[in-house]
């Protein structure tokens, strides 16, 4: 048993105590070891040896604050927690702050020990940007034998090399430590490992940028590789130094007096030929279709497109018999980009040869070539197109990796179209590609998309279009540093413009603040502003001024970046901007689902990515509690409608009932005029009779007075009171009595 591996296990028995000795209150410890698989070994031999479950939390690159991470996968009943992931997170600079402004929490929250797991860069900035949180905690080292650092650095140039070129965070620290402790031991190693190790470090210069140097270290790597004839590793490094010397030239892509002076583009050339050269001797026509990834790239800037057709028919013949639809769609696009190209070529030699002589008929015989040439370009973009189609119904695919070529085919079918005069078919396919926007941080191509459809709407004449496209393009051309100023407009956070050949390195492509901003004087509004959000006491924020003083760009371009890299407290924060107050809920559900990595296209909800974290998740739950709410809302809004409709037919209905009442109370008001009319009539009538009736009264009273004058009277007329018969006798009445 080595040194190394007793005083590792002395380290982790130390450690497995300490854990022990903490349970029910907070410990900071940090294990320090530099090799992804030496630590998985010790932490799966820690859970053995504890006498306490430690639960493991594996953070993920887009987390921000350490706090929150912990808070929200962490449970009531976790009496030991082990870190691991910092080493691949897009900002751990920023975790480190937000943690030890918040250590407080740390101690208040978490009874249980924690233990970091770091690297040696790690602890190094945690020392600097955290260091009242790292005096807290105490350090175990893990160290690795020189067996297993040559074993490492074998194993993983032989992966490099048989399989896809692909770094990340990781394994670029733990190269630079396995190289830097060798050196540091002064080990004598191997040529073969000597020459992995040169391979290993060129990548890793590489993505740091530093291509003479990473040229250097591949050169001494490839000298070994010659020596012992090994032409597939030739081919690949080659390959490799191709791409150093294009990165290189891209700065003066676009510069023609340039690209024709510098020689890097002749070495590029060179290079490129020697690896297809050093393929073929291997006898690897995998190696030389696979190639088409970086090698097509380069021949369509150098628009060599002879080269361009022949490499891409030898990569769909393969293609083809491993029936790998993507690639056989991308094959079909190179080969429409160089049907596009040579006829495009063929027509700017005719456009020369025609501003000095008449047409001649070689001129007339390449003019019908080119048009070959374009209508090929339209049937190879559309083979490529439906192929794309259909696999965007395939579960797992790369979708970004798709739109971004479904971009470029739609481009490759309108400029084809264009040249054929086909002007409408031109503009909706550019329109089509405009609603697919920047993939993977290239903007060549949607600038180039916007450019052309500038051109053709200014043709048709629809000068409006034409304006809004170029004011898009401009804004892009802002955003990615590729124009210096965009004049008067509202100006966007910045973004970085990705390496075109190998994404060697996953990064944050996080937005930022656009240095116009600083240039202005902005930059400490946009810190005041930061500083009153992270206040409880300033629940609303307005921001005023004139038009044109700049509010809309100091939020898009300066407020709206900094809060996306910046955690407030022990809280992360997800920022988003709508300029849109007419059905602001599904705006901010749209924008809340972009951030959050869904996008909302035509009612329907696609995911852009998969293995979304608890903060996409969350934002997803939001969004659709807001659908929710929203579509409750309208649910509602619709049952009111439904009420209202209901309210103003009953409503009228009452009204048509009213008017018929109204009418018959007026029908019944006539009819008691006539009736009271028909009873004043008969009233006068009864007076009538009555005073008549008193007059015969008077009349009679005369009439017996006259005949009967000592005749005591009634007090009734004897008309209305008859006689009283008596019993017995008989009653008669006088001879003058009128009886009526």
């Amino acid at each position: 048993m080595t040194n190394d591996k007793i005083n590792n296990d002395r380290a982790l028995q130390q450690l497995a105590w300490a854990i022990q000795a903490s349970v029910g209150q907070f410990k900071l410890m940090l294990a320090k070891c530099n090799y992804a698989q030496q630590r998985d070994r010790l932490i799966a031999k820690l859970q053995e040896i504890s006498a306490v479950k430690i639960s493991v939390l594996t953070l993920k690159p887009s987390q921000r604050t350490l706090y929150t991470a912990i808070r929200e996968e962490c449970g009531d009943n976790v009496q030991a927690l082990m870190v691991v992931g910092l080493d691949k997170l897009q900002d751990l600079p920023q975790m480190l702050i937000s943690a030890n402004q918040v250590r407080e929490e740390f101690r208040k929250s978490f009874p249980f020990p924690i233990v970091l797991w770091i690297n040696d860069e790690i602890h190094q900035q945690m020392m600097q940007l955290a260091p009242d949180l790292e005096s807290w905690a105490t350090t175990k080292n893990f160290s690795i034998g020189t067996h297993e650092l040559t074993d490492f650095l074998q194993q993983t140039a032989t992966q490099l090399f048989e399989h896809s070129l692909n770094l990340h965070l990781e394994i670029i620290s733990e190269i630079k430590s396995a190289w830097q402790e060798l050196q540091n031991q002064r080990q004598d190693v191997g040529s073969e490992l000597k020459a992995n190790c040169n391979f290993l470090l060129g990548l890793v210069e590489y993505t740091n940028k530093n291509f003479d140097v990473a040229i250097e270290h591949y050169n001494q790597s490839l000298d070994y590789w010659r020596i012992n004839n090994n032409f597939e590793r030739q081919g690949k490094i080659l390959s490799q130094i191709t791409i150093c010397y294009y990165e290189k030239t891209r700065k003066f892509q676009n510069n023609l007096l340039i690209r024709v002076e510098n020689t890097d583009w002749e070495t590029t050339r060179n290079y490129l030929q020697q690896s297809l050269v050093a393929f073929t001797d291997a006898e690897r026509p995998d190696l030389i279709a696979n190639s088409i990834d970086i090698f097509g790239i380069i021949l369509r800037s150098f628009q060599d497109w002879e080269q361009l057709q022949i490499l891409a028919e030898k990569a769909l013949q393969l293609h083809q018999s491993e029936n790998n639809q993507l690639k056989i769609a991308q094959d079909y696009g190179f080969l429409a980009e160089a049907a596009l190209g040579k006829g495009d070529l063929r027509y700017s030699v005719i456009q020369e040869v025609l501003k000095s002589s008449s047409p001649s008929s070689q001129d007339k015989e390449d003019h019908t070539l080119a048009q070959a040439n374009w209508h090929d370009a339209i049937s190879l973009s559309k083979q490529a197109l439906n192929i794309l189609s259909t696999c965007l119904e395939v579960e797992g695919a790369d979708k970004s990796l798709i739109f971004y070529h479904r971009s470029l085919y739609l481009l490759i079918l309108a400029q084809a179209q264009q040249q054929l005069a086909e002007d409408a078919e031109a503009i909706a396919n550019l329109e089509l590609a405009i609603k697919i926007g920047v993939y993977d941080q290239e903007p060549q191509i949607y600038i180039e998309i916007l450019n052309n459809l500038q051109r053709l709407y200014f043709q048709q004449k629809q000068y409006l279009d034409a304006f809004d496209a170029k004011l898009e393009a401009r804004s892009i051309e802002q955003q990615f540093g590729l124009r210096a100023f965009i004049g008067a407009g509202r100006l966007q956070a910045t973004k970085q413009v990705e390496t075109q050949i190998i994404t060697a390195l996953q990064i944050d492509n996080l937005a930022n603040i656009a240095p116009e901003i600083a240039a202005s004087g902005r930059q400490l509004d946009v810190e005041r502003l930061i500083e009153r959000i992270g206040r409880p006491d300033y629940k609303l924020i307005v921001i005023h001024g004139q038009s044109g003083v700049g509010k809309s760009s100091l939020v898009n371009a300066g407020l709206v970046p900094a809060l996306k890299r910046k955690a407030i407290g022990t809280q992360d924060n997800l920022v988003v901007a709508i300029r849109v107050y007419s059905n602001w809920v599904e705006e901010l559900g749209r924008v809340l689902g972009k951030a959050g990595g869904v996008e909302a296209q035509e009612g329907e909800v696609k995911l852009e990515a998969t293995g979304l974290d608890s903060r996409s998740y969350k934002f997803r739950m939001r969004q659709s509690k807001l659908f929710t709410r929203h579509s409750k809302f309208r649910t509602r809004q619709s049952k009111l409608f439904t009420r209202h409709s209901k309210f103003r037919t009953r409503q009228s209905e009452l009204f048509t009932r009213h008017s018929k009442l109204r009418t018959r109370q007026f029908e019944l008001f006539t009819r008691h005029s006539k009736l009271r009319t028909r009873q004043f009539e008969l009233f006068t009538r009864h007076s009538k009779f009555r005073t008549r009736q008193s007059e015969l009264f008077t009349q009679h009273s005369k009439l017996r007075t006259s005949n009967f004058p000592l005749l005591h009277l009634p007090s009734s007329p004897s008309f209305l009171t008859p006689p009283h018969s008596t019993a017995g006798k008989r009653t008669t009445q006088p001879a003058n009595c009128v009886d009526f």
